[in-house]
């Protein structure tokens, strides 16, 4: 992908319609189902860290790290994660002690993370649903249009459908 900046372009009068961008950093409370999942999330971490100290490896630790950059993503990033190393876990012929593969942490964790989908407690997502409204954003083709970026798929996917949901829209209204 290619990205232009405004100083790049040498027609003075196209430059000067590029408006200049501006970021704002939105914050929000989490909600007491998120702080659950983060409370179990870092309860993992720690476990894995007293194991590194005891001489395990660092497998427990970049799991529960690996969980934690998900669910900043969304938590439907970190739900897709779990299920696809729930489909692992249950198909392998290894018997193995590590967080990653203990399938008692893992439906734990899904228990979790469906409860926060299942509410639509997801705080971030209300943050920018809240946001949208509050700049008179209705989706409509007369409106503003916004980029969002997500790291990953699965949260795009999931900010798609919701905004869909929420606003009424069409599968082309949304890139």
């Amino acid at each position: 992908y290619v990205r232009r900046f405004k100083n790049d372009i040498e027609d003075a009068t196209v430059r000067a319609n590029f408006q200049d961008r501006e970021i704002v950093r939105l914050g929000t409370e989490l909600t007491l189902d998120e702080l659950n999942f983060l409370e179990f999330q870092q309860n993992l971490k720690f476990q894995a860290l007293d194991g590194i100290k005891n001489g395990s490896d660092r497998n427990d630790f970049l799991f529960s790290i690996g969980i934690f950059k998900a669910f900043l993503s969304s938590p439907k990033a970190a739900l897709e994660s779990i299920n696809r190393r729930i489909g692992k876990v249950t198909t392998a012929t290894s018997d193995s002690d590590s967080l990653e593969d203990n399938l008692i942490v893992l439906r734990e964790l899904k228990l979790k993370l469906d409860n926060i989908l299942l509410k639509k407690s997801d705080s971030k997502y209300q943050k920018l649903k809240d946001t949208l409204i509050s700049l008179g954003w209705s989706g409509r083709k007369q409106d503003d249009r916004y980029v969002i970026f997500a790291e990953r798929i699965d949260t795009i996917e999931y900010l798609k459908k919701n905004i869909q949901q929420d606003f009424n829209l069409t599968d082309d209204a949304i890139a």
